[in-house]
């Protein structure tokens, strides 16, 4: 998450021993955001859960609409939001491993969630037009005591963003 601009959506976040955990929480979460020019992403966390949930939010337009990945500390979650009513999409069990990484790649309409290096669940499709092409992605918690370290996000790169990589390819 280094030089980007984070911005607190939801509660307020703090950095501590080179992590960042919701400080304070207002109903019951927190999330922060960075903005991307790109809707399609692969991005993911190391996240430490000490209680509650701990995770990564995207395509967030505001505290009704997003979607959110997470630990719950038995099972992955898929989760989106939209008009304030969450779906849970992916449900599984996932045994925790404390600082084990969290990835979400979304890919137009396809989300996939990864927990410790393997596929949890099966690819989703979420289409609700209140969150499919919104640029925000984040951080997500529901306990202070959580901890997210090792935050990135790139860009899909199926909208052309690598393609100056192209000539040293032999293409």
């Amino acid at each position: 998450g280094g030089g980007v601009t984070w911005t607190q959506q939801v509660g307020t976040w703090a950095v501590g021993s080179a992590k960042a955990n919701a400080a304070t929480l207002s109903g019951g979460i927190a999330v922060a955001t960075v903005s991307l020019t790109t809707a399609n992403v692969v991005m993911g966390a190391a996240c430490v859960r000490s209680a509650g949930e701990v995770g990564v939010v995207l395509s967030w337009a505001d505290s009704s609409n997003y979607v959110r990945a997470l630990h719950n500390g038995t099972n992955v979650q898929l989760i989106k939001t939209v008009a304030g009513t969450p779906t849970t999409l992916v449900n599984a069990a996932a045994t925790y491993s404390a600082g084990a990484r969290l990835v979400v790649t979304k890919d137009g309409t396809a989300y996939r969630v990864y927990y410790n290096n393997a596929l949890v669940g099966t690819e989703q499709t979420i289409a609700d037009a209140g969150i499919i092409s919104n640029t925000l992605h984040g951080l997500f918690s529901t306990d202070p005591s959580n901890t997210l370290d090792d935050f990135v996000v790139y860009a899909r790169g199926n909208e052309g963003q690598y393609a100056s990589l192209d000539r040293y390819s032999g293409s």
